[in-house]
């Protein structure tokens, strides 16, 4: 049997990252990595045993050894190491999130707070959400089962009103950006599409979420994009004023990136703002091993907004150049803190 293994970022930043081991869609395990740039690199592989089907373990080690690896020659570190541990998982310690309230059934569900127009144009994540979450959706053409949730991944299946499943999803989180995907076994009726699309965006947060990216598939072939974007940020964006677009275009004259390396599946970036002469104003490091690109900017010098916006505008031409991919994501930094987040189409 051939098992997909997949690493999903959950956060990073200058100095390390904390991955989650998905196997077939399924949360299996967590990968700690700390490094110091032209040092070395350790860290831990947790996997979680339990959920694995057997003789799974050493797909994934080949799989992060391989990552590893990678990531040592892009942070030019001289030594790695990764403890490897296969087991059960006993606890885990977080911050106590405020209490769910889930809908009663009673509950008139043509309040949802989020607007299905098509795949048309771009939708509208209204402000306030009625209801965190519903396994049923409100034509009671599916139901949602949630499979396995992980700390920036959760997946699911759906089932028609008998019970037969029909089709498995994922969604990933990127700071305030989600992106799904759902695989069909069999090719959906349009309200199937609709309802599974419902379900959804109705797991998500929209105080915390700006963007949804949601496709569909079938054997492969997709078969709709679905976009939605949060009201306040879409206005934001349109209310732009008219002295800001033009400060845009002048610190895009002045500020350029270089290429310090690349590998495989990295590539490291110097970017530069003229009015600090020859030295470097951060550095972005970013994984180019799938078609949704992420990474991190680290600032020496935060500047301002709108001069980040414009580093971030020239690297994504500048990997334009070099590649073809789907979307950029970015977290920039400054002192270890997040300072900031983009995310961009290709």
């Amino acid at each position: 049997m051939k098992y997909d293994v997949e690493l999903v970022a959950d956060l990073r930043t200058s100095g390390g990252e904390v991955q989650d081991v998905m196997v077939n869609g399924q949360y299996a395990g967590s990968l700690f990595l700390v490094y110091r740039e032209g040092d070395r690199l350790s860290g831990s592989l947790q996997i979680e045993q339990e959920s694995l089907p057997e003789g799974t373990e050493e797909f994934i080690v080949e799989k992060v050894h391989a990552y590893v690896r990678s990531l040592a020659d892009a942070l030019e570190a001289a030594y790695y190491e990764v403890l490897v541990s296969c087991g059960s998982l006993h606890t885990v310690l977080h911050k106590p999130e405020s209490e769910t309230v889930w809908p009663s059934e009673d509950m008139n569900h043509d309040e949802c707070s989020y607007d299905y127009i098509g795949s048309s144009g771009s939708k509208v994540i209204p402000v306030s959400q009625a209801e965190s979450f519903t396994y049923e959706d409100r034509d009671q053409v599916l139901e949602m089962e949630m499979v396995s949730a992980g700390r920036s991944i959760s997946t699911y299946i759906f089932n028609d009103v008998e019970g037969l499943e029909l089709a498995e999803a994922s969604l990933k989180q990127y700071g305030a950006d989600v992106q799904g995907e759902i695989h069909w076994y069999d090719e959906p009726e349009e309200n199937q599409l609709e309802a599974a699309a419902e379900l959804l965006v109705r797991e998500l947060d929209e105080d915390i979420i700006d963007t949804i990216t949601i496709r569909m598939w079938h054997q492969g072939n997709e078969l709709e994009t679905l976009e939605w974007v949060h009201r306040d940020f879409s206005e934001d964006l349109e209310d732009t004023d008219e002295s800001d677009r033009d400060e845009l275009e002048a610190a895009e004259e002045t500020c350029y990136v270089m290429l310090k390396r690349k590998d495989r599946e990295f590539r490291v970036y110097e970017l530069f703002l003229q009015e600090r002469g020859g030295l470097p104003v951060g550095t972005a490091t970013i994984d180019t091993s799938h078609s949704d690109l992420t990474g991190y900017i680290d600032y020496e010098v935060p500047g301002t907004s709108i001069q980040r916006k414009s580093l971030v505008e020239v690297l994504m031409q500048e990997l334009d150049k070099e590649m073809e991919f789907d979307t950029l994501h970015l977290t920039m930094l400054y002192r270890n803190q997040i300072i900031d987040e983009a995310r961009i189409d290709g």
